[in-house]
């Protein structure tokens, strides 16, 4: 939170590549270990978790023309 203003690797704006993007490629590499360890009968699952913060988010929703910014012009609150 309040980070910064950067881009990831892939020109997204740094919070919402962390924060939105970032849960889908985690899972990719983590899924062959998790079906591994369900084969092997373990109770495996991804949850994936938010938090109060979104109440900080823009009145009119995301942003969409700043996604693909470093972000100078957002701010945390």
């Amino acid at each position: 939170m309040a980070t910064p203003s950067a881009q990831t690797r892939d020109g997204c704006e740094l919070q919402f590549g962390t924060n939105h993007m970032g849960h889908a490629p985690l899972t990719k590499i983590l899924l062959p270990v998790l079906e591994q360890m369900a084969q092997e009968g373990a109770d495996v699952r991804v949850v994936s978790v938010s938090s109060h913060a979104h109440f900080y988010a823009p009145p009119e929703g995301f942003q969409f023309d700043t996604l693909k910014t470093p972000g100078d012009t957002l701010t945390a609150f």
